[in-house]
Order: structure tokens, then sequence, then C-alpha cells
């Protein structure tokens, strides 16, 4: 799923601080493990160097064949947001393409429930049970 969500007046003053309290919630409801991505998590996984935005919140599944991730960056400008979008788009292609050769069906579900969106200078990547849950809250914070 990859959205432009247009519309709604953005707040240009969020912090990671107010993403990080959202997500943590749902972090903590999830049932995977897991843990708060780094720099190198994020270049690794989803080929983003993270350091160079003034602003991201990354998790990651502590199982390696696991795909939940949220990741939620401060891109700048729209159009930053619209870069970081089409990274974050590849990487949900990717993992839709790896997990769909049969192997971790249960996997291949979640893919086809996330949510890749922009909403001005914020983009934000979510694989979880509970994409939609997410990014309506995450919708929230970023709104006026």
């Amino acid at each position: 799923m990859f959205l432009l969500l247009s519309g709604a007046n953005v707040r240009e003053d969020v912090t990671a601080e107010e993403v990080e309290a959202v997500s943590t919630r749902f972090v903590a409801r999830e049932t995977f493990s897991a843990k708060v991505g780094t720099e190198l998590n994020a270049k690794r996984y989803m080929d983003l160097n993270v350091a160079d935005y003034s602003a991201y919140v990354y998790y990651v599944a502590t199982q390696g064949m696991d795909v939940h991730e949220f990741l939620w960056v401060d891109a700048g400008s729209e159009e930053g947001a619209e870069e970081v979008l089409k990274v974050m788009n590849e990487r949900l292609t990717s993992q839709m393409e790896a997990f769909d050769e049969g192997y971790g069906p249960e996997q291949m579900v979640l893919l086809e429930k996330a949510c890749v969106f922009s909403m001005g200078r914020y983009a934000v990547y979510i694989v979880s049970e509970d994409s939609e849950a997410w990014k309506s809250a995450i919708a929230d914070v970023l709104e006026e």
C-alpha cells in the first residue's frame, strides 16, 4: 500500500518523542518481539541512511524471519518524504517478493496488510497485524 495522504493539515513540529510514545504503545500490544532499530539496521534493511534526516523512529523484529517493522522519518520536506516513501515502497516490494516463494505464508499476510504513506514532510512504513490502527494513531499525531 503506497499512499500520499493529502488534504490534512500536517504539523511541522512533530517530534520523535511524540511518535515514539505512540509506537511504544503499539509495540507493547504486538505479538512479536521488537527492538529499537539503529541507523545500521535502517541502512541494512531499508537501504536508507536515516542519519541524513532530522528525526526517525524505527522498530524491527528480533527474529530474522519476522517481517514486523515500523519506521517514521522526518524528511524535512514533502519532496524528501516522497523520496523516503519510494525507498519504503521498494522495501515492501522486496519483502513481498522474498516471501511470495511459498515460504512464510503468515509473513506474506502481514506484508499484504502493510501501510506505507507520507503526510507532509513525514514518511511512515508499518508492517503489523494492526497496521491500519497504527496508521490512524500516527496520522493523529501528525495532523494539526
